[in-house]
């Protein structure tokens, strides 16, 4: 749940928690709970703002539909939403779907416990991961593609022997949301998995 400074999402996370007979919570990076200077010491202009607005309602257009639609420049546009990025105070998502791969499991690490060792942990656990750790105020959470869901089990055990990494909880990514440009970094990663599965599969059968 998102919520601002002074509003406290306890009482309510708290039902939510209850109803789905959940152990705990965990606050995730959806808060505007950050100082000063993990935001870039700033927060975003009313400009800037509708900036964000505009590209939450519609994140694939170009930035020249969203520079019309707010009725400003293209390169105005475009250096506010850079300055944003820049300083931290926004980021673009890849648009994926890898619930529509076939052959592997894009696997979402949680910690479920705040150590400051926690991100350099993950980095050393899973080398391989195509996503994460985020950055300050965010929970260091990881996404590596695997093979089977007994991979999962036992990375998850040996990642949680390296100190301020447990305990995970692994979560089966169905759908994620990131720009284009992703696709090709990405597209050579899933085809060397895809080989690599199905050599697997020829020797089992």
């Amino acid at each position: 749940m998102w919520h601002d400074p002074g509003q406290s999402p306890k009482a309510a996370a708290q039902a939510v928690r209850r109803v789905l007979g959940a152990r705990g919570i965990v606050e995730g990076y959806v808060s505007t709970k950050f100082t000063a200077e993990e935001n870039g010491g700033s927060r975003p202009s009313p400009l800037e703002a509708r900036i964000i607005l505009a590209l939450r309602r519609a994140p694939s257009r170009p930035m020249s539909a969203v520079a019309r639609e707010l009725g400003m420049t293209t390169r105005t546009a475009e250096r506010r939403a850079a300055a944003l990025i820049k300083r931290g105070a926004g980021a673009m998502v890849p648009l994926f779907r890898p619930g529509r791969v076939e052959g592997w499991i894009l696997v979402h690490y949680v910690p479920l416990k705040e150590d400051k060792r926690a991100a350099a942990g993950l980095v050393r656990a899973f080398p391989d991961r195509v996503v994460g750790p985020f950055g300050p105020r965010q929970i260091p959470t990881v996404m590596v593609p695997l093979e089977s869901l007994s991979e999962v089990e036992r990375r998850r055990r040996e990642a949680e022997r390296i100190p301020g990494v447990g305990p995970l909880m692994p979560v089966l990514v169905q759908d994620v949301v990131y720009p284009r440009a992703f696709e090709g970094w990405l597209a050579p990663r899933v085809e060397s998995a895809q080989v690599r599965v199905a050599s697997l599969q020829g020797r089992a059968t």
